[in-house]
């Protein structure tokens, strides 16, 4: 601020008002391109791009090819689309060589160079059941989740990581039912958008909420069968290993806020967003609220 006010100094000593005019013009001008730079720069920083990606391909309830790892989703094309076809609900690992992600607040994928199989833990089962698939508003989702290592090696996991994950095509606001987070978050956290220029193409549309579960090791030792304390965890809130044919089962009560609708829910172990090697999941299972007055 002192150096501007010698400039201006200097030019108005030297008669120049014009001068100082072109100046803090010329200096506003300067300050606009530099904050377009910067927010175009960071516009670019958060674009996805080409590489790796890991997950599940599968087709929603509403007929959408996605590619998701727990509420991270991706569409695909229906080129790619036809390439996982074989590898529809396993682990993967793309090698992706075009994404487009400049239509909505998703991404399409467009090409993949290739495919494999790739997973966190072999042996490592989830299970989901429901009791229903229609439920009226306010009951709430009855889950039956399952957890085995049905290999022959011991797997360690951390509870916290075992979540369960709704999706919607028709997302609510909070305020549609009242809900309020102490980080001011949606309740729909994760939403995906796409939208084609193509004839005849419906624009593409998912929101998911993921839900922790409850349990904790001493929890999954008690309850469970063959499931110990993790060496080195023995005493604290920490990991457990699954000894071969360990298994451990509860029901669990979701969604009891859910508006009217069509829905989706699956089981997963967390273990990172889509640069990450995908854990095991649930099958996506598809249920309906209706509304408790008719």
């Amino acid at each position: 601020m002192r150096l501007l006010a010698v400039i201006q100094h200097d030019l108005i000593s030297d008669g120049g008002e014009e001068q100082v005019k072109r100046f803090s013009l010329s200096l506003l001008l300067f300050s606009i391109v530099l904050c377009l730079f910067i927010s175009l720069d960071l516009s670019w920083a958060e674009m996805i791009g080409s590489g790796t990606y890991h997950g599940y391909a599968t087709i929603d309830r509403w007929g959408q090819n996605v590619f998701h790892l727990g509420p991270y989703h991706l569409f695909l094309s229906d080129k790619v689309a036809k390439q996982l076809k074989m590898y529809l609900s396993k682990p993967l690992e793309l090698n992706v060589s075009k994404i487009d992600s400049f239509k909505g607040d998703g991404a399409m994928i467009q090409e993949v160079d290739n495919v494999s199989v790739k997973e966190f833990a072999t042996g490592l089962v989830l299970f989901a059941s429901v009791e229903s698939d229609s439920i009226k508003k306010s009951e709430g989702l009855t889950l039956h989740l399952v957890l085995r290592n049905d290999s022959k090696e011991e797997i360690t996991i951390w509870p916290g990581s075992l979540a369960v994950v709704l999706t919607t095509k028709c997302p609510f606001q909070n305020a549609a039912i009242g809900y309020k987070d102490s980080d001011n978050r949606a309740y729909w956290y994760y939403q995906y958008f796409y939208y084609s220029f193509k004839e005849n193409t419906k624009p593409l549309k998912i929101a998911c909420r993921e839900i922790s579960l409850p349990w904790s090791d001493r929890e999954l030792v008690e309850h469970g069968c063959n499931i110990r304390v993790a060496d080195g965890y023995r005493g604290s809130n920490g990991w457990v290993t699954l000894k071969s044919r360990a298994k451990f089962e509860a029901d669990i009560v979701v969604g009891k806020e859910l508006l009217p609708g069509e829905y989706e829910v699956f089981f997963y172990m967390t273990t990172g967003n889509l640069s990450s090697v995908p854990g095991p999941m649930s099958e996506r299972i598809r249920f309906d609220v209706i509304d408790s007055n008719k």
